[in-house]
């Protein structure tokens, strides 16, 4: 073999002591988009995220009449009273479940249940394309009942996961490939 490889060409010295730098800081996510609404149009509503992506909040029900009974400004949900709830109490069955669709295009994505601060991927097909993270959700039983004003409120964070950060891949301390790629000499 007449030729070394590429990667032993720099001093070993060298190598040990970019091995020592601390490794560069993480590349910063990309920014959260903010949705801050009322709920004046009732569940279910359409929350637009771009041209072509949108949620859609629904809830089932499973039985309406004690909603229709209800004032219309009784609280049905709250993501407060959720967090608040203990880890060791058992949510109630007939507890009304928000749901969150994804929908693309026109056609419908996935589906995933609210679970407040948490965040929730959300997929089409077989590729994730945003991920939300809810901050807030009230809602009445007037609001569920259909529009108007009573004092229902979403506010929730998401990101599109389609996009990537313009700053590449974290670096390796040491390594002399990435070096010659950005035009540094060994």
């Amino acid at each position: 073999m007449d030729a070394v490889p590429a990667l032993v060409t720099r001093p070993l010295v060298d190598a040990y002591a970019d091995a020592l730098d601390p490794a560069p800081p993480p590349a910063p996510e990309p920014p959260r988009t903010t949705i801050d609404s009322e709920l004046t149009d009732g569940v279910p509503t359409r929350l637009a995220l771009d041209a072509t992506r949108l949620l859609v909040l629904a809830v089932p029900l499973g039985t309406a009449r004690p909603l229709l009974d209800a004032d219309p400004r009784t609280v049905v949900v709250d993501d407060r009273a959720i967090a608040a709830a203990p880890a060791d109490e058992r949510t109630p069955l007939d507890l009304p479940r928000p749901r969150l669709t994804l929908l693309v295009d026109g056609h419908i994505a996935d589906t995933t249940a609210v679970v407040p601060h948490v965040p929730l991927r959300l997929a089409d097909g077989v590729r994730t394309v945003v991920e939300v993270i809810m901050d807030r959700l009230v809602l009445t039983s007037g609001a569920l009942r259909g529009p108007g004003r009573f004092d229902s409120r979403i506010t929730l964070r998401w990101r599109d996961l389609l996009t990537a950060a313009d700053t590449g891949p974290a670096l390796t301390p040491g390594d002399p490939a990435l070096n010659l790629m950005r035009g540094a000499t060994p």
